[in-house]
Parts: structure tokens; sequence; C-alpha cells
């Protein structure tokens, strides 16, 4: 890599079942130009997400706050008739009592409507701290019902379904083992994989929409999935979420490491 590593902003492709700080120190493997140097990455990435994580190395680390709050961009699969508890594929699953028709024109219809101002719930787990603690440790100790779940106010600058699907649920279900079998640390991975498990022989299909999102910084895509469903009188969680832009960076210019 011809390049000084005094100050470099890189855009990495953070794969699926990486965090992003096992993605930095796969880069850091990579190259031994950058095993001593300062780092840090701008923007978190869900580990059951994929796409651009900016890596900030040597005295760009001073600019993460800066580069944090960028616009983001990304590709969205929500699937409605089932939920998580994490709004995402890495949570446990509970499938609706009932579930609303659900019409392409519809569903674009409400993606169009969360252009602007938005206020939504954060995901219950998520790292946003209340009373001192992270939101997750409320949620995974039992104890939602004692605070009151944060809200957040971003702007969606532009929305648009690109493809309606429809998705079986034992594939949904394998998707999830899969996943959760890739991710180092603790994920409740051993609950996960079996509450998904016992859901892997259903033929049930469920209604899906892929759709891309300009958005500030901020923005829970998690949380958007979520309140797609509710829209719809039903349940829905993100099935796959891929970021395509941090800034000026784009997907296309990622690199990305294969250690």
């Amino acid at each position: 890599m011809v390049m000084s590593t005094q100050s470099q902003i890189i855009p990495l492709y953070k794969p699926i079942g990486r965090t992003p700080l096992d993605t930095l120190a796969a880069f850091r493997k990579s190259d031994p130009a950058y095993a001593n140097l300062a780092m840090s990455y701008a923007g978190r990435l869900d580990p059951a997400a994929d796409g651009v994580l900016l890596a900030l190395c040597g005295d760009a680390v001073l600019e993460q706050e800066f580069m944090s709050n960028a616009d983001k961009a990304y590709d969205a699969t929500v699937i409605f008739g089932i939920g998580t508890d994490s709004d995402d594929l890495l949570g446990i699953p509970h499938i609706a009592a009932t579930n609303a028709t659900l019409e392409p024109e519809d569903i674009a219809g409400a993606l169009h409507s969360y252009v602007g101002p938005c206020t939504m719930s954060v995901p219950v787990y998520s790292s946003p701290r209340v009373q001192g603690r992270p939101l997750y440790w409320w949620a995974r100790n039992k104890r939602l019902e004692e605070i009151a779940i944060p809200k957040r106010t971003t702007t969606i600058h532009s929305i648009g379904a690109i493809s309606f699907d429809d998705i079986r649920l034992y594939d949904i279900a394998a998707a999830a083992e899969q996943i959760a079998a890739m991710v180092s640390g603790d994920f409740r991975q051993n609950e996960i994989i079996g509450a998904w498990r016992g859901l892997g022989h259903s033929e049930t299909v469920l209604p899906a929409v892929k759709f891309s999102v300009s958005c500030s910084s901020g923005t829970y895509i998690r949380s958007l999935a979520r309140e797609l469903g509710t829209r719809f009188g039903t349940v829905s969680f993100l099935y796959q979420l891929t970021r395509t832009r941090v800034g000026d960076y784009a997907l296309e210019r990622a690199m990305r490491v294969t250690h």
C-alpha cells in the first residue's frame, strides 16, 4: 500500500458476522504498516449488517465525531409478519397472531411518508445509555419496564422501494442461525439459534420489501423496519442491511480484507 499512514480515512468493507472492531483487527493483520498505529472507526454497523465502515488511522482519529455524523445510505430488506426483540436477524423471533394483507403500492406509500424529520424509539438492543447503563443491559436483564425507551429524531432524505418478494420462514431461520454462528462476542448466540431452530421447518411464506434509504447520522434502520409493520397492524423486522455510503465514501471504494 503506497500512501502515508500518518492520517488516513480508509473505507473498509465490513462483512456480515464481524463487528467493527473485528474488521479493524483484520485490516491491521493484513498490513503490518498499521500494526502499531492509532486507529478507530466512524459509525457503528451491527454484526448482522455489512457495508462501508470508515477506518480512521493516525491523526484522522481526531475526526471521529465529525465523520460519525456524516449522512449514511443503506439498502435494506424488511420482512412482515414476524418480529424479533432486537428488530433484526440477531434476535429472538415472535410471529404475529394475524398478518394484514400487504399491497406493494401501500408499502411504497408508507415508506415515502417517512421522508423528512422522523422520531422513533431506538431498538432495545442498542447502545444509548439510560441511567448510566447501555440500553441493551436493561433488555438483557429484563428490566425495560423500569425505564423509558429513548427516542431519536433524525432526518430521512430519500427512501424508495426497490423490489417486493416472498420469503419462506425456514429460509429466514436458516439465515439467522448461520449469522448467529458467525458472530464473535456475547450476542446471545445459543439462545438465538435455539429460538430460530424451532421455526426451521415452517413452510410459511412471508412478504418482504427491499428499499434504499439516505438519512442523517443516528438513524436506526432497525427502528424504521419495526415501525413499518406497526403501520399495517402487524410486526416486522430488518432482515438484511447493507450500508452503501458514509458521507462521500461509497461501497464501491471500500477495501475488502480477506484475513
